[in-house]
């Protein structure tokens, strides 16, 4: 029946609408584009604006929609693939009917009578056309050139433009009780938790109402003038509000009427009640919009204010949240105190729409910013750097996610307009009745192990069978800011939002890059993370009725636990064709609880993740597959990757070489080496027909090597450890066959064992303490490091190059004690927690089962005790790292009210704590020291 419809709907288009409104322009040569910005894949059509409004006004063009029975026009408009696709549209007017009819603005939302899930919302007036496309997860715009009327320029979101100066939405808190606040968490008496919390429930869906606001434009002469009048300016605002609401319908079932009052539209900026654009748009025009609303409209009569400007480089919401509060003495900026002003003099387009007045007015609706590239101390903080979504601030910082905001709301924005108790004091509501929100089945929490990437996916229904729509996020508020996704990252985002799809599987990191083998993508912002630390996901699942006034959404929220284990990695250098050629991989304990995989799946690719070809469907999970890759792979790279069953992570190998075994012919097999975490040399080699193997090594500045034989054939590979750190070597190999003659050696490989490069950690002050001296006494009695220091006003203080404080450690010593002593210089103490950690395993991490102290320390005195000392036992374990490597005693002073204040990681760049982990707890000192553990 779809079908027959669809067909219908085509054949009446080619009866009554035989003629386009659109010509494709060919060559840029043929206009001047002025200041627009465009790009390459760029098209450019003129348009017939009067022809189009004609035939949408005829009745030639009118069909009835089956399922809601109301009428509906038959428009074409091109796309980025150059196509010009036929759209069934329905008016949705933007403006009182009274100021629409008047200037004749339009305001349309469609779907495509090919496809479901593309859709578009546009606006239409004599002079003007301008269009969102929704196409299947693309975002296309139409708008047009200014300076002539017919040009339209079909693009994809506009990248903000290099050299200008940058918008700043100033939208805030209120500064002295952000004082108030930091007074109160220094001295230990609030937890921030009190102020931010980042818990949302694990499901919500729409809740079947549709609201209305009036909102009130006023404008300022400049912008009436930079269109060319009130008429014009009246336009760009149907454009502008039609591309906005095309937004908020789809996500948040609202929909925005501009009031009918034209005296706001000013005309003169020397008669405008409106400071100029440099005093307006640094917050003056807040105070003077809500005064012009109040006295020219009245309160009564809007829902929520808000002035545009042509020029000034500012946004400012004027409060947070108070859409249908009226301005009182107590708080004089209310409903009517949002603007938005352009940076680069273009008060129109894709970016000023969304970027700019979308952004101010989710602010009046209750969202806060979602960026973390700065610290706001809200629980909306969950996209990392810049972020990408409308309250974010893409394109405008030095953490840029992207150039542009994409046209969606994050998860926290959805939720906290949600939550906005305002949003139903005013306006009107109605209930949907004929559409449901999609169902989403229940998400399962995971362990997955760190460093090992991962992949969601969600099941949702919807009643309606809507064109259903994904976007998966992480949802993990940021406590400090984030400039770059850190896979050592304790708290906050390690990926991006990206764009709604109609796929419901999300890869973390995107497949792409783990194929390149980049599971730390600090330019695409994502990053696997390689601590263990607890992760949110939320899935919204949006339902794109084709009648805006029915859209609905839900969303549903998935945690997976990184653990200490892993990574989970494919560990073959090579594939070979023959008999006995093994898939290998590490386990990373992921066969026992928490993770729980029996089996796995192995397949391949050949061509970058394309196409796959399953190798088993299912085996044990025990770290080999035996495998012969066909004859026809011979001399190909292949990329194997290994699936956990019943959990969420995978591997994939490193392109791999498919060789044939080789024969003991005297020549050198191939070889490949690697500095495993621990600084010992593996060594990997062709796996062939030779009885054994002669390995030699040697300083790259020797001439004498050292030589290790016989070497078994049995694993084709060895380690080599207690090698120097930072200076090179070469190794070689050799075959030697049954008859004991030995072959060629092979080129040498060189490599360097890096020093270990511990993470960091600091402190933002040592202000009102300080570590002032660190003894350590070994088991045996002997004071093997005892440094005093003053306080020098730095956080963070090295000792690792001063061989006079090397931490000469026993290994499997018991009972060795650790002094701490901290000073005061200020008039009084406070609430302290330390920690030490000492890399025993020499893997490069100080580890929480390496932590030696974990201590809270009540306010000693509530005066001035100037000093304190603790001392903590520590042993040594059996197992620890003996070798020529340097290993880390890392200490660590915190200020902090209980024992959860305790920093909960060496290794998270900041002090913070496992439940008080905001900077403004960052007060204290971190310092390093070099240990060697012998025997």
């Amino acid at each position: 029946m779809k079908k027959i419809y669809t067909l219908l709907l085509v054949l009446l288009f080619s009866v009554f609408y035989s003629q386009s409104y659109w010509k494709r322009v060919s060559g840029k040569k043929t206009f001047s584009l002025g200041a627009e910005q465009t790009r390459p894949e760029d098209l450019y059509y003129r348009l017939d604006v009067k022809g189009m409004m004609n035939s949408l006004e005829s009745s030639n063009t009118s069909v009835k929609e089956s399922s809601t029975g109301k009428t509906e026009k038959l428009i074409e408009v091109p796309l980025m693939n150059g196509k010009i696709e036929t759209f069934r549209v329905m008016s949705l007017p933007v403006m009182e009917g009274s100021l629409a009819q008047k200037y004749k603005l339009m305001s349309f939302t469609g779907v495509s009578v090919n496809d479901p899930y593309v859709t578009i919302r546009m606006s239409l007036s004599p002079n003007k056309f301008q269009s969102t496309i929704l196409n299947r997860g693309t975002y296309e715009f139409i708008d047009g050139i200014m300076g002539d009327k017919t040009l339209y320029r079909v693009h994809y979101k506009t990248n903000k433009t290099k050299g200008d100066k940058p918008f700043e939405c100033t939208t805030d808190e209120n500064e002295e009780a952000k004082k108030n606040i930091n007074k109160l968490f220094k001295r230990g008496k609030i937890s921030p938790l009190n102020k931010i919390s980042a818990v949302s429930k694990d499901y919500i869906a729409s809740d079947t109402i549709y609201r209305t606001y009036k909102i009130a434009f006023s404008v300022t002469g400049e912008y009436t003038q930079f269109f060319g009048g009130k008429e014009a300016a009246l336009e760009q605002i149907n454009a502008t509000l039609t591309r906005v609401n095309s937004v908020y319908e789809k996500d948040l079932a609202i929909h925005l009427v501009m009031v009918d009052a034209p005296q706001l539209i000013y005309e003169d900026p020397a008669t405008d009640p409106y400071s100029d654009a440099k005093d307006g748009a640094r917050g003056a025009w807040n105070a003077e919009l809500q005064k012009t609303l109040t006295e020219k409209l009245g309160e009564d009569k809007y829902d929520l204010g808000h002035l545009l400007g042509a020029s000034g480089g500012g946004g400012n919401a004027g409060c947070i949240g108070c859409v249908c509060i009226s301005p009182t003495v107590k708080e004089p900026l209310g409903k009517g105190s949002g603007f938005t002003s352009p940076a680069n003099q273009k008060p129109y387009g894709d970016e000023f729409d969304i970027d700019y007045v979308a952004h101010e007015i989710g602010h009046q609706l209750g969202a806060n910013h979602t960026f973390t590239y700065r610290i706001e101390s809200t629980s909306a903080q969950i996209e990392p750097g810049s972020g990408s979504t409308i309250m974010g601030y893409a394109g405008i910082t030095d953490s840029n996610v992207q150039e542009h905001s994409d046209p969606y709301f994050s998860v926290a924005s959805l939720r906290q307009i949600k939550n906005n108790k305002n949003i139903d004091k005013c306006g009107t509501s109605s209930t949907i009745n004929e559409n449901t929100p999609p169902v989403i089945e229940k998400l399962p929490s995971y362990s997955i192990p760190k460093g090992t990437a991962f992949v969601l996916k969600a099941k949702a229904t919807d009643v309606e069978n809507d064109p259903l729509t994904y976007t998966w996020e992480e949802n993990d508020l940021a406590y400090d800011k984030i400039t770059n996704v850190s896979d050592q990252e304790l708290y906050g985002p390690n990926f991006r939002s990206i764009l709604p799809s109609n796929n419901p599987v999300r890869y973390f990191p995107a497949l792409e890059s783990v194929m390149d083998g980049k599971l730390v993508n600090i330019d695409g912002w994502e990053t696997v993370s390689n601590v263990a630390r607890d992760m949110k996901f939320s899935v919204v699942v949006r339902d794109n009725n084709p009648d805006p006034s029915k859209q609905q959404m839900s969303y549903a929220t998935q945690k997976i636990s990184v653990k200490e284990d892993g990574p989970f990695a494919v560990t073959n250098k090579y594939m070979a064709y023959t008999s006995d050629n093994k898939i290998t991989w590490d386990v990373a304990n992921t066969n026992n609880s928490p993770y729980n995989v029996a089996n796995v799946k192995i397949d391949y690719t050949t061509d970058k993740g394309k196409t796959w070809t399953t190798i088993v469907e299912s085996t044990p999970n025990n770290g080999s597959y035996d495998y012969n890759f066909p004859e026809d792979k011979i001399s190909e790279n292949v990329q194997v990757r290994v699936s956990s069953i019943g959990n969420v992570f995978y591997a994939v190998s490193t392109p791999l070489e498919v060789v044939k075994p080789k024969e003991c012919d005297g020549n050198a097999p191939k070889v490949f080496v690697e500095v495993n975490d621990a600084g010992n040399l593996v060594i990997t080699w062709q796996k062939g027909k030779a009885e054994s193997y002669v390995i030699r090594y040697k300083l790259k500045s020797d001439s004498e090597w050292t030589e290790i034989t016989p070497v078994s054939n049995d694993e084709n590979t060895y380690m080599i450890s207690g090698l120097k750190d930072s200076v090179p070597y070469e190794v070689q190999l050799a075959e030697v066959c049954s008859d004991g003659t030995q072959g060629a050696f092979s080129e040498s490989k060189e490599f360097t064992i890096l020093p270990f490069v511990y993470c960091d950690l600091a402190a933002n002050s040592t202000e009102f303490e300080y570590i002032s001296n660190v003894k350590i006494i070994d088991s045996d009695g002997n004071i093997i490091l005892d440094n005093t220091s003053s306080n020098n006003n730095k956080g963070y203080n090295t000792y690792t190059t001063d061989d006079s404080k090397l931490v000469a450690l026993k290994k499997g010593s018991k009972d060795n004690k650790i002094s701490i002593t901290i000073s005061y210089p200020g008039e009084e103490d406070y609430y302290e927690t330390l920690s030490a950690w000492i890399d025993f395993n020499g893997d490069g991490v100080m580890s929480e089962d390496e932590r030696i102290v974990e201590s809270f320390i009540p306010d000693p005195s509530n005066g001035n005790v100037k000093t304190v000392i603790e001392t903590y036992k520590f042993d040594v374990p059996d197992n620890s790292y003996i070798g020529k490597r340097g290993l880390r005693l890392r200490v660590a002073l915190k200020v902090g009210p209980s024992i959860h204040s305790v920093s909960s990681s060496s290794c998270d760049g900041a002090l913070k704590g496992s439940l008080y982990t905001t900077s403004l707890y960052r007060y204290g000192e971190v310092e390093d020291y070099k240990v060697n553990i012998e025997k």
